[in-house]
């Protein structure tokens, strides 16, 4: 010790500071699941992303990956709002990231955005046109085809009702009905192919049962498609004969084979197209004249004798088609 700090007493303080800084939280992301209507129209707001900071920092939003393209949301707000137009049928539930951000950090998320159903798709028919030939003598009720649509909404979307909107010809329309639930088509009244017409095409429409999500009006959606029915004609009328009586002539002693007179007759069922057979049903004379079975040629068939059997011959001769059996005995003339 010097000699100038000798006697010299003192104390001495010595001060210590320390600095403590106060612990920034990351925000909190408190709501990760949403309902949104399929059916909202882009720039709509559908929700607002639900998040907290301990330090009442003000936050920040943006989106990420999965399906940002989707939508876009207000920074500040947090507000989402559509971007593209959504589709419940291709997924009804979509992921969506999300991050949120304080003035330091960042909490990364992912929000579950459920789509609810909107009536946005029309009923499409199966196996349309629906081309049939039917029978002129088809019962009254028989079931001739089913139209049959789907529908890819759901819920009364996808509830479809039928109904024949026309028939052509009109004269036509108590001929068909159709089963509204079922879109089972049914013969409602007879055909007739001569009488009636040979062709219908019948306009059926299959509407769904309508539905609504983001806006208050209810939709229906339907769609239209056709029937083209062709009416076969089948033999139900006896062929007619043409020009009768018929008279003819033939010198007695004529040689066998010797044509006397051709007979003709009409088959009526003119879809029909069928052969004609003709018979001699009675004669006063029997056994002198023939008749081609094919073309109604009459003929001799044996020798005649004038004098033993008189100037007049009746015959009454018997034509019939070949699908006859339904309708016998067919028709005859003089």
């Amino acid at each position: 010790m010097s000699a100038d700090m000798e006697g010299i007493k003192g104390t001495m303080l010595v001060l210590c500071l320390i600095g403590l800084s106060k612990a920034n939280n990351s925000p909190s992301i408190d709501g990760v699941v949403y309902n949104v209507c399929e059916d909202t129209p882009i720039g709509a707001s559908v929700f607002t992303i639900k998040a907290t900071d301990a330090e009442n920092d003000p936050l920040t939003f943006s989106l990420t990956k999965p399906n940002d393209e989707y939508f876009a949301v207000e920074s500040s707000s947090g507000k989402v709002s559509v971007r593209r137009t959504l589709d419940r049928e291709a997924s009804n539930v979509m992921e969506l990231g999300v991050i949120v951000s304080d003035i330091s950090t960042e909490t990364p998320g992912i929000l579950t955005i459920i789509l609810l159903e909107a009536n946005d798709n029309r009923p499409i028919f199966q196996s349309s046109p629906y081309d049939i030939e039917i029978s002129e003598n088809t019962a009254v009720g028989t079931s001739l085809f089913r139209a049959l649509a789907t529908d890819a909404d759901t819920s009364s979307g996808a509830v479809i009702q039928y109904s024949i909107d026309e028939v052509t010809p009109s004269s036509g329309s108590s001929l068909f009905r159709i089963v509204p639930t079922t879109g089972e088509v049914q013969l409602a009244g007879p055909l007739n192919y001569t009488a009636l017409s040979t062709f219908y095409r019948l306009k059926i429409n299959a509407t769904d049962g309508g539905g609504r999500c983001h806006y208050d009006t209810i939709n229906y959606f339907s769609s239209i498609a056709f029937s083209f029915i062709t009416v076969v004609d089948v033999p139900d009328l006896d062929p007619r004969f043409i020009g009768v009586p018929y008279v003819g002539s033939v010198e007695e002693n004529s040689p066998v084979d010797t044509n006397v007179l051709t007979v003709t007759a009409l088959d009526q069922d003119t879809g029909v197209n069928d052969k004609i057979i003709y018979s001699i049903e009675d004669s006063t004379a029997a056994g002198l004249f023939k008749i081609s079975e094919t073309d109604g040629a009459i003929s001799v068939m044996s020798d005649i004798d004038r004098e033993a059997i008189g100037d007049t011959v009746a015959l009454t001769v018997k034509q019939l088609n070949r699908a006859s059996k339904l309708h016998p005995p067919g028709s005859t003339g003089s």
